[in-house]
């Protein structure tokens, strides 16, 4: 699914009020506009404005902090042997600063919608991992989502990853990849490549990992 160009229906919430906008998402930056100011960030919790600003808005280390995002965004499904475009609606929270400088709450819940499917995650995790890992383990059958979460191509970094698009593409290093047996060996795969991928990306080298 071609990320250039797409655009996520989105409600954002907090002390200050709701207001229904979009996310502009070009496969690395996620792009919303608030109240006339332009943020951007690498995932849903790491907003920044463009220019210095705090009224209006609550902030933590120079991010938004203390909201509910809503947002809408397509996901490609695969079942009965046929590929089919489904949504995948994100309820994000993002709490109040807490004294180790972070927030002092995080969480993600998905839900994949698709004709007659609906599966959610619980929300219990600030991770689009877990949640996609706990809607992938509900889907019925042969079913599965066709993304770079679900590629034997991927893969997140030992040291840990952010809430969202902190995976490692690895199509270009497969056979090196492929081959790590150990930590050691696939953090050296991790040195030569730092192509990162949202998870709901999926390229045309799309190969399915075997669970």
């Amino acid at each position: 699914m071609k990320p250039d160009q797409e655009i996520f229906p989105t409600v954002y919430r907090d002390k200050f009020g709701v207001e229904k906008t979009e996310i502009r998402n070009d496969g690395r930056t996620l792009r919303l506009l608030l109240r006339g100011v332009d943020f951007s960030g690498s995932s849903f919790d790491d907003f920044e404005p463009a220019e210095a600003i705090v009224e209006g808005f609550s902030t933590n280390q120079g991010s938004l902090c203390s909201y509910r995002l809503e947002c809408w965004m397509p996901v490609l499904l695969v079942r009965d042997g046929k590929e089919e475009t489904a949504r995948l609606e994100a309820v994000i929270e993002v709490g109040d600063p807490a004294p180790n400088d972070g927030v002092d709450r995080e969480t993600v819940q998905l839900t994949l919608v698709s004709g007659d499917l609906h599966i959610s995650s619980m929300g219990k995790t600030g991770w689009f991992d877990d949640a996609l890992v706990e809607i992938e383990g509900s889907l019925p059958g042969s079913a599965y989502l066709r993304c770079c979460h679900t590629c034997l191509y991927s893969e997140y970094f030992p040291g840990g990853t952010g809430a969202f698009g902190g995976l490692t593409c690895f199509r270009k290093h497969d056979a090196e990849f492929l081959s790590a047996k150990d930590k050691p060996a696939l953090l050296q795969v991790f040195e030569k490549n730092n192509t990162l991928v949202q998870e709901t990306y999926c390229c045309g080298d799309f190969k399915r990992l075997e669970k």
